[in-house]
Formats: structure tokens, sequence, C-alpha cells
């Protein structure tokens, strides 16, 4: 038995999406009761990369 995704898993793979309209059609097909939680980890995230220290 599959376990449902966490928010987190969501937000992950929207933030791995390379443009716009893609994030967008992936947030979507979130389930309506994580959208709040999905969107507040994506802004975060957003929000913080530029403070980010580049992998290597």
């Amino acid at each position: 038995m599959a376990l449902p995704k966490r928010p987190r898993h969501y937000a992950a793979e929207i933030l791995e999406l390379a443009t716009l309209e893609e994030r967008r059609a992936a947030f979507e097909k979130v389930p309506a009761a994580l959208k709040p939680r999905v969107e507040e980890y994506v802004r975060n995230e957003w929000a913080q990369r530029p403070f980010r220290k580049p992998r290597r």
C-alpha cells in the first residue's frame, strides 16, 4: 500500500520544475486540504534562494 504524499513532497516536486506554467499546473494537482501548506513551503523556499550558498 502506497502512503499518501506529504506537503513537503508536493513542494519539492513543484520546486524542481523549470517554468511557471509547469509549477502552476503541478500546484493545481495538489489536494485542496494540502494546498495552503504546500504554497507556504514553496514561497519560503523561493524567498530563501537568493541567500543560499551554491552547492558544489
